[in-house]
């Protein structure tokens, strides 16, 4: 399952392996942890065009969040939920939904190599998934990942946080991301970014409650050809694409 945000530069199904382990600093802990939000401007610039949304990340762990994005009006466009593995995805605009068990990616160049699971790590600053023991090479720490890929990861002056990291696929430098005071830019070799600033950081007054369809939501099978697309400038409304 696939959903786009930024325009797709494919439509196909992408299943692998979830390599993001769990993280105390998601909440991933034996006591249950007061739920917070996250608010975030983004912006993306990209082959297929370029726009902004405005980006709502609700936290109660590392295995369930939400992410919830509105136009730059503040019109409500695709709500996202991971819980206990399965993910719900609401399209506000053209009010549907579909449920999935599967593995999940976010249809944007930059963010598609990794699962769901992987967003809030990204959004909030660390890396993506976790890695095991590196090897110092200058500025940067080296890692292998479980499917083999290289990382440099280099860490600020006090070593307290990542400053930058880079992606290596097939010995070519693919991804890479860099922090930019409370948000970070995620560019790809493309020439697509993703950008991000966080705006807005709260502790929630109640834990996550879970996602429930409106009655007036209409349910369909979770294909990437149904899903919409979320890109701004695009001339036709999102969810144009979507199965009926």
């Amino acid at each position: 399952m696939v959903v786009c945000w930024g325009g797709c530069a494919g439509s196909s199904l992408r299943q692998g392996p979830t390599i993001a382990g769990p993280s105390a600093e998601l909440g991933e802990s034996a006591e249950p942890r007061a739920a917070k939000q996250h608010l975030f401007r983004v912006g993306y610039s990209g082959l297929r065009g370029s726009g902004s949304l405005r980006l709502v990340l609700r936290l109660q762990s590392a295995d369930f969040f939400q992410l919830a994005t509105a136009d730059s009006l503040g019109r409500p466009l695709w709500t996202l939920q991971l819980a206990d593995a399965s993910t719900i995805f609401l399209d506000h605009r053209e009010q549907i939904y579909c449920v999935s068990e599967a593995d999940i990616r976010l249809g944007e160049v930059t963010l598609e190599m990794f699962p769901l699971t992987s967003v809030p790590r990204l959004l909030l600053g660390r890396l993506p998934i976790e890695l095991g023991e590196g090897t110092r090479r200058g500025e940067s720490t080296e890692y292998r990942d479980d499917q083999d890929r290289r990382w440099s990861v280099r860490t600020a002056a006090d070593e307290d946080e990542i400053a930058a990291w880079t992606l290596w696929v097939a010995d070519a430098p693919t991804l890479w991301w860099t922090r930019q005071g409370k948000g970070g830019i995620l560019s790809h070799r493309d020439g697509s970014q993703f950008r991000w600033r966080q705006v807005v950081e709260e502790p929630m007054e109640s834990n996550l409650s879970r996602l429930t369809p409106p009655e007036s939501f209409r349910q369909i099978s979770c294909h990437a050809d149904d899903l919409p697309e979320f890109r701004q400038d695009q001339s036709s409304p999102p969810g144009g694409g979507a199965s009926r």
